[in-house]
């Protein structure tokens, strides 16, 4: 059995569920370019972002930071015209600035793995749920990693897609109990 929200999905959906969501990961380009592809869902289906995926790496070089910071303003016009992309300025411009970010961090010697991480110990918190009802869309713990986050100087952020952040990067494991991919 697997969470219900996957049965009759798309098989990219099916794929995330089970080998990317609430998986761990510690290596910050992933950890990036899931943080890049969340602030795309926003607003949106994560199906969409799914479909989507293969275009938004291509024109947002496999979101490399080192790469994305080169994108100049033509550029980011461009792409809000390339047929499959997500035309939306703001999410552009985020991804843009946090790539920015990133790379300031890094040459302080903070990465984003660890700002992610330290708010959990290094530690996978496995939630145990039964229903998905009962899965919250924030918590303290998201609430505490945006506020850590902004503070950084990253953009696009709030508690309701951290949550989803954590899941993604394996710090939550909200697979249902019952769930073969947990």
């Amino acid at each position: 059995m697997k969470c219900p929200w996957v049965y009759g999905a798309k098989q990219n959906l099916v794929k995330y569920h089970d080998k990317i969501w609430c998986k761990e990961t510690h290596d910050e380009n992933e950890m990036f370019r899931r943080l890049c592809l969340l602030i795309f869902q926003c607003g949106l289906k994560w199906q969409m972002i799914l479909d989507k995926q293969e275009v938004l790496e291509r024109i947002f070089y496999h979101f490399n930071p080192e790469k994305i910071v080169s994108i100049a303003m033509c550029d980011t016009y461009f792409t809000e015209y390339v047929t499959g992309s997500i035309n939306n300025r703001k999410k552009i411009r985020a991804i843009i600035h946090n790539a920015e970010t990133l790379i300031k961090l890094h040459e302080q010697g903070i990465y984003l793995k660890d700002l992610v991480w330290d708010c959990s110990n290094h530690r996978v918190i496995d939630h145990h749920w039964q229903h998905v009802e009962e899965i919250p869309n924030q918590t303290e713990l998201s609430k505490q990693l945006t506020k850590k986050l902004r503070m950084a100087g990253f953009h696009f952020i709030g508690p309701k897609n951290m949550y989803v952040y954590l899941q993604m990067v394996g710090v939550l494991n909200d697979h249902l109990i019952y769930c073969e991919s947990r």
